[in-house]
C-alpha cells in the first residue's frame, strides 16, 4: 500500500501547481513571458511560458513535505534550479546554444561532484567505462533533456510521455524494498505534472500555458538522472538496457530526425518540421488524435522493453536498434501514405503566402498559425466551417474561451492609435488578439508595434502603383475576406479613416462579426469620401479621443449608444517612444547624426504632418522665407514633400542655409525632432502629440503670420521631455468596452440600396 506521507505530498504537489499556474499567467503577460507564433510555432496568440517553472515549484514544495533529501536528490534539486532558472532565462531572451549547453553541463557537473554518480558500466559484456563515464554521462543527459525539449511540439506531448516513462521506471524497479528518494521524487513529480497537463490542454477555461524551456529541460534532467542513478552499480533498480527502453520514444525520434538532417546535408542540430509529432500532424491527423497515438506509441516500447526484461542485455539492445531503424525508415514513408478519414482530418492554416483571386492581384502573406486544438473546428469541413458563429464564445465542451480581436493596421498612424489597444489585448487572458497588417510595400507599422514588444501575425498588401481603385477595394477586400476566415475573430478593431477601413468593414460584416473603429481627432468630417461614411456607418462601435471627435461623430449620425470617448491612445505611444529615445543611447545617437545640421543652443521650428497633404502648408512659403530672413540663428525644419507637392518650384530650401527640407521621417524620428522643437506648425495627430509634450503649437490649417511666430519662438516657453502623465489608460479602458461588445452592440443593418433607404441616404447622401 501506498505510503499515506507521500500520498498527501503528491496531493500538496497537484495543489500547489495548480495554484501557481492561475497566480503566474496574470504575471507572465505583464514581463512578457510568452510564447508567440513564428515561422515554426503555430499556436494563436501570445501563450505563457510557466508550466515548467509552476511543477518545479510544486514538485519542490511536495519533497519538502516529504521531508526526504538525501544527498543525491539534494544535488539533483540544486542541479534542476540551475536548469529551470536557465530555461525562464531561454524563454524570456533566447539564450544561445552555447550558453544553455554550458548551464546544462555544470548542472550536471555539480549533480557528479556532490554524488559521485555517473555511468560506470553499460551492462553489456561486463563494459566498464571507469573515468570516461563522466563525460559519457554529461553527453548523455544533455542528449536526454534535448532530446525531450525536441518532443514538447503539440500540446500535452512531453508532459504525456514523461508521465509515461516515470510509471515505466515504477514498472521496471520491482525490487520490494524500501524505495530511494529518486522514486519518490518522480511520483511527486508525475502528481504536479497532472494541472500541468489539464491547463495545457485547455481545461478549466480553454486559456492555455506552455512548459517552455524550462520545463520541457526540467522533465528530460530529472528523468536523465532518475535512469542514470537507478541503474548505478552501487543501487541496481534497473539494468541499463532498461533504461533505454524507458526514455524509448524521446530517444528514437531525437536520433532519426539527427540522421533524417545529416543525410539532407544540413546540421543536425537546425530546427525543421521532421520530429514525429510533425509528420503526424502533416498526415492530417488532429492534435488530440496524435497525442493519443503517440502516447500509446511510447507505452507499445515500453511494453516492449519488459517483456525483454528477463532476456539477454544484448537482446534486448539488439531489438532496440531494430525498433529503431524502423522508426528511422519507415515510419516518415508510412504516414506519408496514410489516409485519414476525411471527416477527422485537421485542416492546416495557411502555411505560405497564398494569392488573392479577387481584382487587383493583391497577395495575402499570412504567417503560419496554430493548428486550430479545438476539436469541433477540427473536425468540421468548409462549409461548416464558415457556417460556425464568428462570436462564439465556448468551445464544444461548453467552456469559456477567449473573445478573439483582429486588430488591422494599414500604414504607422494606424498602429500609433491601434499598438497599445494591442498591447492591452495581449496582456488580457480574456482576449486572444491578432495583429494584422494591410500596407502599401514601402509602408511599415512594424517601428511603432516593436515599442510595445508586438510582431505582425498576418500580413498582405493592398495598394499596388498603378491600379485602379475599383481593384484597389476589390483587392483589398478579397484580402480581408481571407484574413477573417483565417482568424475567425469574435471582433475587428481598424482606424477610422484609413484605405484598410472600408475593406475591414465590409468583410466583417459579411462575417457577421462587429467592428469597432478607433476614430482620431479630425478623422471624421462631412467632407468624407462615401467609403469612409459606410465604414462608419456599419461599425458596431467608435472610440473616440475626445469630445470634439465624439460631435463629429454624432454630427454624421451615428447613434450616441455607439459612440465611447476614451481619451487618446496616441499619447501612450508618444510616451513609449520618448522612452526608447530615452533609454537606447545608440538610437538617440543615430538620430542626432541623422539631423546633425541642428544647431545646438539655436531655437527650431518644426512643420511636420504625417499625412503631408495639408493645404494650409501651400500658403506658407512667404512667411518661412521672412522668418529664415529676420532670424537665422532659428533652424526651420520642414518635409520635403511639402515643398514638392505644395511648394512646386520654390527655391527657399535652397536659398536660406537654416531651411531644411527632410524626407518624411518615421515615427521615432518625428518624436525626436517634436522632442527637440521649441515651435511646432502641424495638424492631426501631430498636434495632438506635440501639446501632450508641452510643446507650442500652430495648427497647419490656420498658418499665423511670421511676427506671432517669431514672438512665441522668443518666448521661454515650458517644455516636457515625457508624456506618462497624459497617457491616461485609455487603451484600457477601450479593452474593458470590448469585453461587454457582443450583448451591448448589435451589428448595423447593411444598406442594401443607396437611393432606397434613410439609412443609405445617411451613409451616400441624398441624391
Amino acid at each position: 500500500m501506498m505510503d499515506p506521507k507521500l500520498v498527501a505530498a503528491s496531493a500538496i504537489a497537484l495543489a500547489v501547481t495548480l495554484f501557481a499556474i492561475f497566480a503566474m499567467r496574470p504575471w507572465a503577460r505583464r514581463i512578457g513571458l510568452v510564447d508567440k507564433p513564428d515561422g515554426r510555432k503555430r499556436h494563436r496568440g501570445r501563450i505563457p511560458l510557466i508550466g515548467g517553472l509552476c511543477f518545479f515549484l510544486g514538485t519542490l514544495v511536495g519533497l519538502s513535505y516529504l521531508g526526504y533529501f538525501d544527498r543525491f536528490v539534494s544535488s539533483l534539486m540544486a542541479g534542476a534550479a540551475l536548469i529551470v532558472v536557465a530555461g525562464v532565462l531561454d524563454d524570456a531572451n533566447d539564450l544561445s546554444v552555447r550558453s544553455r549547453l554550458a548551464v546544462e553541463a555544470g548542472a550536471i557537473a555539480l549533480v557528479i561532484a556532490a554524488s559521485n554518480i555517473y555511468v560506470d558500466e553499460l551492462g553489456i559484456y561486463g563494459l566498464r567505462l571507469g573515468v570516461l563515464g563522466i563525460p559519457f554521462t554529461i553527453v548523455a543527459i544533455i542528449g536526454v533533456i534535448n532530446a525531450f525539449n525536441m518532443l514538447d511540439g503539440i500540446d500535452g506531448l512531453a508532459a504525456s510521455v514523461a508521465m509515461t516513462s516515470i510509471g515505466a521506471i515504477l514498472l521496471f524497479d520491482q525490487t520490494g524494498w524500501a524505495s530511494p528518494g529518486v522514486l519518490l521524487l518522480l511520483q511527486v513529480l508525475f502528481a504536479a505534472l497532472i494541472p500541468y497537463l489539464c491547463v495545457n490542454l485547455g481545461w478549466p477555461d480553454g486559456r492555455k500555458i506552455f512548459m517552455g524551456d524550462a520545463g520541457s529541460t526540467l522533465i528530460g534532467f530529472l528523468l536523465a538522472w532518475s535512469l542514470v542513478f537507478l541503474s548505478h552499480g552501487k543501487v541496481e533498480r534497473l539494468a541499463p538496457i532498461s533504461v533505454l527502453w524507458c526514455v524509448a520514444l524521446p530517444i528514437m525520434d531525437t536520433l532519426a530526425v539527427m540522421y533524417r538532417r545529416i543525410r539532407q546535408g544540413r546540421s543536425p542540430f537546425k530546427p525543421d518540421r521532421q520530429h514525429l509529432h510533425h509528420l503526424v500532424l502533416d498526415a492530417g491527423i488532429p492534435p488530440r488524435m496524435a497525442l493519443i497515438l503517440i502516447v500509446a506509441g511510447s507505452g507499445l516500447l515500453i511494453l516492449i522493453g519488459y517483456a525483454l526484461r528477463g532476456a539477454p542485455p544484448l537482446l534486448s539492445a539488439a531489438v532496440f536498434v531494430g525498433v529503431l531503424a524502423i522508426h528511422i525508415l519507415w515510419v516518415p514513408q508510412l504516414l506519408a501514405r496514410l489516409r485519414w478519414p476525411a471527416s477527422l482530418r485537421l485542416r492546416p492554416r495557411a502555411q505560405q503566402a497564398m494569392p488573392i483571386v479577387a481584382g487587383g492581384g493583391g497577395e495575402l502573406a499570412l504567417a503560419p498559425q496554430d493548428w486550430d486544438l479545438r476539436e469541433q473546428a477540427q473536425s468540421v469541413e468548409p462549409a461548416s466551417a464558415a457556417a460556425m458563429p464568428a462570436s462564439s464564445s465556448a468551445d464544444d465542451d461548453g467552456l469559456a474561451l477567449p473573445m478573439k480581436a483582429l486588430c488591422v493596421l494599414s500604414a504607422p498612424p494606424d498602429a500609433i492609435q491601434i499598438a497599445p489597444i494591442a498591447r492591452e489585448l495581449a496582456r488580457d487572458d480574456r482576449f486572444e488578439t491578432t495583429l494584422c497588417i494591410a500596407a502599401t510595400p514601402e509602408q511599415d507599422a512594424e517601428q511603432v508595434l516593436h515599442l510595445f514588444g508586438l510582431e505582425p501575425d498576418l500580413t498582405f498588401e493592398v495598394v499596388k502603383p498603378g491600379e485602379d481603385p475599383a481593384d484597389i477595394t476589390a483587392s483589398a477586400l478579397g484580402g480581408m475576406e481571407r484574413v477573417l476566415s483565417e482568424v475567425q475573430p469574435d471582433v475587428v478593431l481598424v482606424q477610422g479613416d484609413t484605405s484598410a477601413t472600408l475593406p475591414a468593414t465590409l468583410a466583417a460584416r459579411y462575417h457577421q462579426v462587429p467592428v469597432v473603429c478607433i476614430d482620431a481627432d479630425g478623422a471624421s468630417g462631412a467632407d468624407d469620401d462615401p467609403g469612409r461614411k459606410m465604414a462608419r456607418a456599419l461599425a458596431s462601435l467608435h472610440v473616440a479621443q475626445s469630445a470634439s471627435a465624439e460631435r463629429q461623430l454624432l454630427a454624421e449620425g451615428v447613434p450616441p449608444e455607439r459612440v465611447l470617448v476614451t481619451g487618446n491612445t496616441a499619447i501612450e505611444t508618444l510616451d513609449a517612444a520618448l522612452r526608447r529615445i530615452d533609454r537606447d543611447r545608440a538610437l538617440d545617437g543615430e538620430l542626432a547624426e541623422r539631423y546633425g545640421f541642428l544647431r545646438d543652443g539655436s531655437p527650431m521650428l518644426l512643420m511636420l504632418n504625417r499625412d503631408a497633404s495639408d493645404a494650409g502648408f501651400a500658403r506658407t512659403a512667404d512667411m518661412l522665407r521672412d522668418i529664415a530672413a529676420r532670424r537665422p540663428d532659428v533652424d526651420i525644419v520642414c518635409s520635403a514633400a511639402l515643398f514638392e507637392r505644395e511648394l512646386p518650384g520654390s527655391d527657399l530650401a535652397r536659398g536660406w542655409p537654416n531651411v531644411h527640407a527632410i524626407d518624411p521621417p518615421d515615427y521615432l524620428a518625428s518624436v525626436y525632432l517634436l522632442k527637440r522643437a521649441d515651435l511646432v506648425i502641424a495638424g492631426g495627430d501631430v498636434h495632438a502629440e506635440a501639446t501632450a509634450m508641452g510643446r507650442p503649437v500652430l495648427a497647419a490649417e490656420k498658418p499665423a503670420h511670421a511676427t506671432r511666430i517669431l514672438d512665441l519662438l522668443e518666448r521661454d516657453l515650458p517644455r516636457e521631455d515625457t508624456a506618462s502623465k497624459y497617457g491616461d489608460g485609455a487603451s484600457a479602458r477601450v479593452v474593458e468596452a470590448l469585453t461587454g461588445l457582443r450583448p451591448a452592440y448589435p451589428l448595423p443593418d447593411m444598406p442594401r440600396d443607396a437611393g432606397s433607404t434613410a439609412q443609405a441616404q445617411g451613409v451616400f447622401g441624398t441624391p
